[in-house]
């Protein structure tokens, strides 16, 4: 399956029409209700397979030429991307973005710090602006970084993305392999100071208790031969004052 989410300038019905390899989109989800933040998922979808899709609404397509890839099945091959901190310096962002797009990557993986202010909507309009060309064709998981979040609290990030089980710390697998996301700045201990470390939080008790179970399990699922944990702030750095600590 896969979720596709848009926003509107104004409540509006809207549907995903959808079909596989570059035919005819003759698969249609609607929307349940009239709004502004659509989140569509579409079910059901063949495993390592290409379709078309374009997004509807009031009856008018909003786009042209869409596409997208579902994981393989276990076993099977697949690249993702990884990069993080594109809060700032717009152009070099555009930069990296132009040369992702070029990549046939199944996902991407970003490690937070999104934008430089999570409270300020103007600045989500400016990442997803940069990020479509990425958007438009792949998903993206999302880990939370400290510019994501204001006061202890990430509504924007969280509105912006159909994260899995609704929750900023998530797992997932593609294929052979079991991603871990963690939150290190919402559902935090934020009073857990590690020496002078960069790290200035700890994952509080149901973060742990959860990542605990999920990796027992994972650790004991025949079909995962890998297991990818990611956070914004890891516990090395090859940059003098920047090691974290996971502690």
């Amino acid at each position: 399956s896969v979720i596709v989410a848009f926003d509107l300038d104004a409540e509006s019905t809207a549907e995903v029409q959808y079909g596989a390899g570059t035919g005819d989109l003759d698969q249609s989800v609607p929307a349940p209700t009239a709004a502004v933040h659509h989140e569509i998922e579409l079910v059901g979808l063949d495993a390592g397979t290409a379709y078309g899709y374009g997004v509807f609404v009031e009856g008018e397509e909003l786009t042209e030429d869409l596409s997208f890839s579902t994981a393989p099945v276990t076993g099977g091959n697949f690249t993702f991307l990884l990069y993080g901190d594109t809060r700032s310096g717009h152009d070099e962002h555009e930069d990296v973005v132009g040369v992702m797009s070029d990549d046939d990557a199944l996902f991407l993986v970003h490690t937070g710090d999104l934008v430089a202010s999570g409270d300020q909507a103007d600045q989500w309009d400016t990442f997803f602006s940069i990020e479509q060309p990425l958007l438009q064709r792949m998903a993206m998981y999302p880990v939370v970084g400290n510019h994501d979040e204001e006061g202890g609290e990430a509504q924007l990030f969280e509105g912006a993305f159909a994260l899995p089980g609704g929750k900023l710390y998530y797992s997932f697998d593609v294929a052979n392999a079991h991603f871990v996301m963690l939150d290190q700045h919402v559902n935090a201990v934020l009073a857990c100071v590690v020496d002078e470390l960069l790290v200035d939080s700890c994952l509080d008790e149901d973060q742990v208790a959860w990542l605990e179970a999920d990796l027992t399990e994972a650790s004991a699922n025949p079909d995962i031969d890998l297991i990818f944990v990611v956070a914004h702030s890891g516990p090395y750095s090859s940059k003098d004052g920047r090691a974290g600590s996971m502690h």
